[in-house]
């Protein structure tokens, strides 16, 4: 039999397991540059997120004064760190709390007033959006409020 030469069998072995490695390195890198793009992007929208958040419990206190001092809540526009977080408030209705007295006597005293009443809930919508001033992040939040109002 004849011997077949296999002198450059080694090389294009060793080419191609090192293309092979260059391809994986290149994926490898490309899903670690992913990864942190993603993990930064998260990490301003939880940013953003937290500033709604806040901004929300801020307007919690003014729907407090409001309701206190007997006016409406007027929409504005908060500092929350970096953020601007525009409050938007609408007042829904106001209802009495069931107690233990009869319906029909609290009625006659007024809404939130009566033997044992547990007072009155007025209800608001309030949506709370975050974003930075050329940023490409935001944050909106939609919540129910329900402010108590009198009772014993």
């Amino acid at each position: 039999m004849r011997q077949r030469n296999r002198k450059g069998f080694a090389l294009v072995m060793v080419m191609g397991v090192t293309i092979l490695f260059m391809i994986l390195g290149a994926t490898t890198a490309y899903m670690v540059f992913k990864a942190q793009q993603m993990s930064a992007g998260q990490a301003r929208f939880t940013t953003a997120l937290i500033a709604s958040d806040a901004a929300q419990e801020l307007n919690a206190l003014r729907i407090r004064d409001a309701v206190e001092a007997g006016v409406p809540v007027i929409d504005t526009t908060v500092a929350v760190g970096s953020y601007g977080v525009l409050l938007r408030t609408t007042f829904l209705s106001t209802s009495p709390l069931p107690s233990g007295s009869s319906e029909m006597a609290a009625a006659y005293e007024g809404i939130g007033s009566g033997a044992g009443s547990r007072g009155a809930a007025s209800y608001f919508r309030v949506v709370t959006t975050a974003s930075k001033p050329g940023g490409t992040e935001s944050s909106r939040l939609e919540v129910m409020r329900r402010k108590l109002i009198g009772g014993e």
